[in-house]
């Protein structure tokens, strides 16, 4: 383990895509172009992060859009972890084609219900740990549920029972997201992810709910999260990157590679 470990290298950012721009622009100052992920992700490089998520709505057909992106932060040595079509999933070939491009991991949700036999191949294709499962959780009376779908239809799975059948699929990362938080705030749903962690045994993304440098860290040490997905406070420049950069953590928070 360093001596020192600094947020940035468990933080994700959330990039949302459309047609090779971002669907709204980012309001990180000193950016020209507000809608270019390139540019986007440039200046979250330039503080040390070295993951992001780009979830792109696009279809697989629409995958020539994303490549160049994907390309140029291999060259920055940044992670690129994508879903496409909300995602689903086409072929193998096309999920390797992007991990050839550099992607770290293809994400994949509604597909693991609806398309099974896709996502065993494609596994099998770019090698379990380049896939990312997501659970987009919602809490009901009986416990924590599985949504997929974007978080409105149900599967009548309990979340730790959703999580293993990912494991056992050949998903080595699973992104936890409180579909009740989204949006608000307030923080990570700390139980999802403690629950997510605990009962798989792999790495998990805390989603859902992040409004403040103090938050992230939080879901690392109180929710047991391997990284910290964030997406409006940081597009939306309600916290300045500068702040994030110079965060340390605590030595008992775990290093990851």
């Amino acid at each position: 383990m360093n001596d020192i470990l600094k947020l940035t290298d468990f933080l994700i950012p959330c990039v949302d895509i459309e047609n090779g721009r971002a669907t709204t622009p980012a309001r990180i100052p000193g950016l020209n172009d507000p809608w270019d992920p390139t540019e986007i992700v440039r200046a979250y490089a330039d503080i040390g992060i070295r993951r992001v998520f780009f979830d792109v709505s696009d279809d697989w057909s629409d995958i020539d859009s994303i490549v160049p992106t994907v390309r140029t932060l291999r060259e920055w040595n940044v992670e690129a972890l994508v879903s496409m079509a909300n995602g689903r999933l086409r072929s193998p070939s096309e999920a390797a084609r992007l991990v050839a491009e550099g992607a770290r991991a293809i994400s994949v949700s509604t597909g693991v219900v609806e398309s099974v036999d896709l996502v065993v191949d494609t596994a099998k294709a770019v090698g379990e740990n380049h896939m990312m499962g997501v659970i987009n959780s919602r809490t009901e009376i009986t416990g924590k549920k599985a949504y997929i779908h974007g978080g409105r239809v149900a599967t009548g799975r309990e979340v730790s029972e959703f999580g293993r059948y990912l494991v056992d699929l050949g998903i080595r990362l699973i992104l936890a997201n409180s579909v009740d938080r989204e949006g608000t705030g307030l923080g990570y749903d700390h139980a999802l992810t403690r629950l997510v962690a605990e009962r798989t045994g792999v790495p998990v993304i805390a989603s859902g709910g992040a409004g403040s440098v103090s938050h992230l860290c939080r879901g690392l040490s109180e929710g047991n999260a391997t990284y910290v997905l964030a997406n409006r406070m940081l597009h939306d420049g309600h916290v300045p990157l500068g702040e994030i950069q110079g965060r340390l953590l605590a030595r008992e928070q775990r290093e990851t590679v």
